[in-house]
């Protein structure tokens, strides 16, 4: 019995009968790495869509949400109170 790889590049040169062109951007793989790009980067927010309370209540995605707000937080104080020094159109203002 012949092997499944084997049988079908005796039948046919492309598995779909897709032009060449197109059958050699299949055999990259890069279309199999944005399809599972996209999936991955999807999963999670469908996961705390779905069950929101258990998605919250676990710890390690407690600890990844504060410790993202602290920074941003942070970030947000700094940034304003650097900018209080200066005019609309980003000159430095000096007290008088």
């Amino acid at each position: 019995m012949k092997s499944l790889p084997r049988l079908l590049a005796d039948e046919a040169d492309n598995i779909f009968n897709v032009p060449d062109g197109f059958q050699s951007f299949l055999d990259t793989g890069l279309l199999g790495a944005i399809v599972l790009t996209i999936i991955g980067s999807l999963a999670w927010r469908i996961v705390a869509s779905s069950f929101p309370l258990a998605f919250m209540s676990n710890p390690v995605i407690y600890i990844i949400y504060h410790s993202h707000l602290l920074v941003l937080g942070g970030n947000w104080n700094l940034l304003s109170s650097l900018a209080t020094g200066f005019d609309q159109q980003g000159h430095l203002q000096l007290p008088a």
